[in-house]
C-alpha cells in the first residue's frame, strides 16, 4: 500500500512551481536509531521533538532503508550514492573507502562549498576514507574521556575496554559544529554531523536519564536535543539550508534474538528515519508531507544535489534516484526494489552466514547463505511488512510463488552486484584501532 499526503501548502509546487535551489546542506546521522523509537514516527514517549518539528515543516519518509546495518558501510553509501558491493566497504573496521570514489563532499567542494564534518565515534574516523572532500574532518576523541560527565563518565569500561576515548557525546559534537557554523560568511556550506549516543552503552546525562525509563530512549532524546540546538542555529542564518536527518541503522533490542545489530536484516536494524526540510531565515518549501514508498540511503546523494542545483556528473549511474519531486510536493517516488546485506558473520569468523535481502513494496525476502564443509545451504524468509511489521510470520512456506519470484530477483541482484563489485580496499587494524572498535562492541 502506498500513502502520499499532499498538504494544501504544497499545491503550488504540485502544479509545477519549483522552488529555487537550497543554498547550503546540513546532513545529520543519528547512530543506531530505530525509526519506531522516535516520537516523530509515532512512538509514545517524546524521544524526538526536534526531529518531529523538522518533519512538520518538510517531508518524512516512513519506510527508509539502510543497505547494511553497520556504521561505516552505511556512511559510505550515503556519501557515494553506491550500494556496498559498488563502493567496496562491507563492514566496520576491515575496509576503507577508496579514493577513487567521488563523494558528496568532493562534489560540493568542487562546486565552491565550504565543507566540514564532525564525527561522534571511531567507526567513521578519517582513517577509513570518509574524509574525502571535507576541508575539516573533526574526529578528535582524545579529550572526550576527560570531558565526559555524569552517568556517561561513570560507565567507564564496557566489554572490557575503555570506550570513552573512542567516542564523544552529542553536546561536544554540537559545540564544535556550532563554532564552525558561526564562522560561515560568504560561501555556501555543507556540514555533516554524526551523533553516536544511541549506540551502546547507554548512559545519557541528566535530565534525560531521569525523564526516560528506557536508557536507549534517553540517549535518543539527548541526541535529539542537540539536533534541536543545531537546527536553531541554522534557522538563525540567512539563506535556505536543506536539512536531512537519517540514521545509519537501527538496533535489535532483543527482537528476533538480536540485541544489537550487524547480524540480521529485519526492519529493527535495517529501517531508518529519514526527514528532509528547508531551514534558515528564507526556508520556505513544502510542509508536513509524508511518503510511505520505500526509499533508501543511495537516494540521498542524488536528491540533495538536485535540490542544491549542483551537477553530480555520474550520479545517475550510481544506483540511487532523486526524491526531489517528493520533497517539492510534486509527486511520490515510484516503488522499486531495495537491496540490503550483512556479511558480518562471513567476514568475522572462518565459517559464517552471508545475509542478503530485497524489499519489494510491502514484501521483504531475506536469504541467509550458511557455509558448511559440504557446501552449505540457504534459508529463505518472506514477510508482509504491511500486515506484519514486526516480521513474526515467515510466509516462505505459505506463499511459494511470491517467495520464488523474489528469491530469483535477489539472486539476480546478488550475481550482478558481486560481478561488478569494487575491489575492496582493506584497512590494516593497528592496535589502537582494534582496541577502539572492540571498545564500541565491534570485532569481538
Amino acid at each position: 500500500m502506498r500513502r502520499w499526503i499532499l498538504p494544501l501548502a504544497a499545491l503550488g509546487a504540485a502544479i509545477g512551481c519549483a522552488a529555487p535551489p537550497a543554498d547550503n546542506l546540513l546532513l545529520v546521522v543519528l547512530d543506531t536509531t530505530r525509526a519506531d523509537r522516535l516520537s516523530a514516527y509515532g512512538y509514545p514517549p517524546p524521544t524526538s521533538p526536534a526531529l518531529a518539528a523538522l518533519a512538520a515543516r518538510g517531508t518524512l519518509f516512513t519506510r527508509a532503508y539502510a543497505h547494511v546495518p553497520s556504521t561505516l558501510p552505511s556512511h559510505a553509501s550515503l556519501f557515494t550514492g553506491l550500494l556496498p558491493p559498488a563502493h567496496g566497504v562491507r563492514a566496520n573496521g576491515r575496509f576503507r573507502l577508496a579514493a577513487a570514489h567521488r563523494t558528496l563532499a568532493e562534489i560540493l567542494q568542487d562546486a565552491g562549498f565550504d565543507t566540514a564534518a564532525f564525527a561522534g565515534a571511531l567507526p567513521i574516523d578519517a582513517r577509513f576514507g570518509l574524509d574525502q572532500g571535507f576541508a575539516l574532518y573533526d574526529g578528535d576523541f582524545s579529550g572526550s574521556r576527560a570531558e565526559l560527565s555524569g552517568s556517561r563518565a561513570s560507565a567507564g569500561v564496557w566489554l572490557g575496554h575503555d570506550f570513552g576515548v573512542f567516542e564523544r557525546p552529542a553536546d561536544q559534537v554540537t559545540d564544535r559544529a556550532l563554532a564552525w557554523l558561526a564562522e560561515r560568511r560568504e560561501r555556501p556550506w555543507f556540514l555533516f554531523v554524526h551523533y553516536f549516543d544511541p549506540h551502546r552503552p547507554w548512559a545519557a546525562p541528566a535530565p534525560w536519564s531521569e525523564r526516560f525509563a528506557d536508557p536507549y530512549d534517553a540517549e535518543i532524546a539527548f541526541a535529539d536535543h542537540q539536533l534541536g540546538r543545531l537546527l536553531a542555529a541554522v534557522d538563525a542564518l540567512p539563506g535556505r539550508t536543506l536539512a536531512v536527518v537519517t540514521a545509519d541503522h537501527g538496533e535489535g533490542l532483543g527482537d528476533h534474538g538480536e540485541d544489537a545489530h550487524n547480524r540480521y536484516l529485519y526492519d529493527s536494524t535495517l529501517r531508518v528515519p529519514l526527514v528532509a526540510a528547508l531551514a534558515g531565515q528564507a526556508r520556505g518549501g513544502v510542509e508536513g508531507s509524508v511518503v510511505d514508498v520505500p526509499v533508501a540511503h543511495v537516494d540521498v546523494l542524488p536528491t540533495v544535489l538536485e535540490l542544491l542545483g549542483v551537477a553530480g556528473g555520474d550520479v545517475a549511474g550510481r544506483g540511487g534516484r532523486s526524491l526531489a519531486a517528493a520533497l517539492r510536493g510534486a509527486a511520490a517516488p515510484e516503488p522499486r526494489p531495495i537491496y540490503g546485506e550483512t556479511l558480518e558473520w562471513t567476514l568475522g569468523i572462518d565459517r559464517g552466514i552471508a545475509v542478503r535481502a530485497l524489499v519489494d513494496g510491502r514484501y521483504k525476502l531475506v536469504r541467509s547463505d550458511v557455509e558448511e564443509d559440504d557446501g552449505g545451504f540457504s534459508v529463505l524468509e518472506l514477510y508482509d511488512l504491511e500486515a506484519d511489521p514486526a516480521e513474526t510470520a515467515n510466509l516462505a512456506r505459505h506463499d511459494a510463488p511470491r517467495r520464488d519470484r523474489l528469491a530469483q530477483a535477489l539472486a539476480a541482484w546478488t550475481r550482478r552486484l558481486e560481478a561488478e563489485a569494487y575491489p575492496a580496499e582493506g584497512y590494516h587494524l593497528d592496535p589502537e584501532t582494534l582496541e577502539g572498535l572492540r571498545s564500541l562492541g565491534y570485532l569481538r
